[in-house]
């Protein structure tokens, strides 16, 4: 604002902008992407517009036409977090116990704060310099006695220049020292996305009690954010959970559209105890035949065609491949 208009009254327009763009937009994009864009997808999307965002700050030219790139920067910044923030508050629930979501949360959103406190107070300092060395030439130093002195650039001025040259000089380096460019944005390394592959594992008990004929019920995401809950059977393979459904049951789109799930497994004769098993899916249509006509003998003792006759007009049908992200319970 201080390099477009030389003041930063207009700051005040760009707050209202952004206040505008929130009340009217936070709330349909919020679920324009629980419905359609996956978590990983929004995130690198967010970081991506705050990104352009940033890059049109080295644009901004002096004067009214200035503002035209400010007002770009606060657009893409606050679509940028829209999509950003709910997505990283997200995945949160993944990464901690139950017990210390609440505490999680809040920590997550103070150090992100404290991050830009000192990031904010370190800018400052530079500039602080600059405005005191800037002031002290045009008080009189070596410069305005008509001596040779050095420049706060490192250089040495030339003899006979007055204290009128002197303020135009600090003007100068007091503008340039006003903005300052921010840090590109996080973006996660191999690393960390290796580890967020990582799967969890199964106890012993749990994997005794899968291969049982035992009842889950299976949670998936609905497009808009509402949760879907369906009674299923379940087969172990490893440590991965294997359940069937069709091509085009309401929970197959569901998990074609966002992966994540939860799996919560109650057994008949300890109903006060119990697994959930969160993680991710995949689906295939190889060996869905094969993996319900399996299930159907592990739970009835029939072939399921002889189980349920009406299947031969069924749909094709879809092996869920569920890998364990993180298992709680007691079990």
């Amino acid at each position: 604002m201080q390099r477009a208009t030389g003041s930063e009254a207009a700051l005040g327009w760009l707050f209202a902008l952004s206040s505008l763009l929130v009340v009217t937009v936070q709330l349909p994009l919020t679920r324009l992407s629980a419905r359609r864009i996956a978590p990983r997808t929004a995130l690198i999307t967010g970081l991506a517009v705050v990104a352009a965002g940033f890059a049109a700050v080295p644009l901004t030219p002096a004067g009214p036409r200035g503002l035209l790139p400010a007002a770009t920067f606060v657009v893409l910044l606050t679509l940028g977090q829209m999509l950003l923030v709910p997505a990283a508050r997200g995945l949160v629930p993944d990464l901690v116990e139950d017990r210390q979501l609440g505490l999680a949360t809040g920590a997550l959103s103070s150090v992100s704060g404290i991050a830009v406190l000192a990031k904010q107070r370190r800018d400052r300092r530079p500039a602080r310099r600059v405005r005191a060395r800037a002031v002290g030439g045009a008080r009189g130093g070596p410069a305005d006695r008509g001596g040779p002195g050095v420049h706060p650039s490192g250089g040495t001025r030339r003899e006979g220049t007055g204290s009128a040259r002197g303020c135009r000089v600090g003007a100068a380096l007091d503008d340039r020292a006003g903005p300052v460019r921010n840090r590109p944005p996080y973006r996660p390394n191999r690393s960390t996305q290796e580890d967020a592959r990582m799967t969890a594992a199964l106890s012993t008990e749990l994997k005794n009690l899968l291969d049982t004929p035992v009842f889950v019920n299976i949670a998936t995401i609905q497009p808009d954010g509402s949760p879907q809950v369906s009674p299923v059977w379940v087969k172990r393979d490893g440590d991965d959970v294997l359940i069937s459904t069709t091509v085009g049951r309401r929970k197959e789109k569901n998990l074609r559209r966002d992966p994540r799930v939860t799996v919560l497994l109650q057994p008949f004769d300890a109903p006060y105890s119990y697994a959930e098993i969160r993680g991710e899916a995949t689906l295939s249509t190889e060996g869905g035949q094969e993996l319900i006509d399996e299930l159907s003998v592990k739970y009835t003792g029939k072939p399921y065609a002889e189980f349920n006759p009406n299947s031969a007009q069924d749909d094709a049908r879809v092996v869920v491949r569920i890998s364990p992200r993180k298992v709680v319970g007691s079990i």
